[in-house]
């Protein structure tokens, strides 16, 4: 458990220490890294420390950390979303600002890619907490449950609840709010994830597929097809086709993933347009 003082000193690192005074407590870094003439970064074994102008001005966890701060526990290595719910950040461009704790978060959503905790100094507050005002708040952002509410039924190769195929991304954050990520590839192709939905458009920007996990209520004929529906019934007389880890029916435009397994949270249902129906009958395409 790391103990912080907001703005003032993470353990035995104060903000505002030189070099010489950061190593008398910890001993030599691991590594340096320089950023420019005024910053660079001391790599050590738990955390990376951020040097500007010679002092101390944040402190970097690359990992799920349990923090305790000003009597509080903040366990993001046990239970992100409680913290998430709890403390009801500021979501700045991706990032989720703490400005009473003087930290920020990076890929708490999706901790499997990879996450950033980082705790910084009162001289960072106007950068980490510019126009913070101005952005929402974790409650405010498109919640699971508010998503889970949403009625998903397919009209095959034409859309999924609002979800129109060939909508663009303005579109989709007016039916289903604003998205939690985004990721944006070299082919000009754009990707959103939500909670439980993610969204695909191709370079035109224009929705093209759209993801959803098993715990997302979707619905074809009346039929519930996702969770632990009854797929039985409606898939029984529909051409299937295998690809790798999929299982794709074009009647529909439906392709599964995931659902052989017991696990609750390992199934998805993709859905897609016409556009990638050459795409989805690729054997030699990349793996999603």
């Amino acid at each position: 458990m790391e103990n912080v003082n907001p703005y003032i000193s993470v353990n035995s690192i104060y903000f505002g220490m030189q070099p010489f005074q950061v190593e008398s407590n910890l001993g030599k870094a691991d590594r340096i890294k320089p950023v420019s003439a005024q910053e660079f970064y001391e790599l050590r074994d738990v955390f990376t420390i951020y040097y500007t102008n010679n002092v101390v001005t944040s402190i970097i966890f690359n990992e799920l950390v349990d923090l305790h701060i000003n009597g509080k526990l903040l366990s993001f290595a046990k239970d992100i979303k409680t913290v998430l719910d709890t403390e009801d950040p500021f979501f700045v461009n991706d990032n989720y600002v703490f400005p009473q704790y003087g930290l920020n978060g990076y890929g708490l959503d999706h901790p499997e890619n990879g996450v950033e905790i980082i705790v910084y100094a009162k001289s960072m507050k106007s950068y980490y907490e510019k126009d913070i005002n101005s952005f929402p708040r974790h409650s405010e952002i498109f919640s699971k449950e508010n998503i889970k509410n949403n009625d998903y039924t397919i009209i095959p190769y034409r859309s999924v609840g609002r979800l129109l195929f060939g909508s663009s991304p303005d579109d989709i954050e007016k039916a289903i709010g604003r998205p939690n990520k985004k990721n944006q590839y070299t082919t000009g192709e754009l990707s959103e994830v939500r909670q439980g939905v993610s969204t695909k458009y191709n370079k035109y920007k224009r929705l093209i597929q759209v993801r959803f996990s098993r715990d997302v209520p979707v619905f074809l004929n009346d039929v519930l097809i996702s969770d632990d529906g009854d797929k039985s019934a409606i898939f029984k007389h529909s051409e299937i086709y295998l690809n790798r880890a999929y299982k794709i029916y074009f009647e529909y435009g439906i392709a599964f993933t995931g659902y052989d397994s017991h696990q609750s949270d390992n199934g998805s249902i993709i859905v897609f347009s016409e556009e990638l129906i050459s795409f989805w009958k690729n054997k030699f395409r990349p793996l999603l």
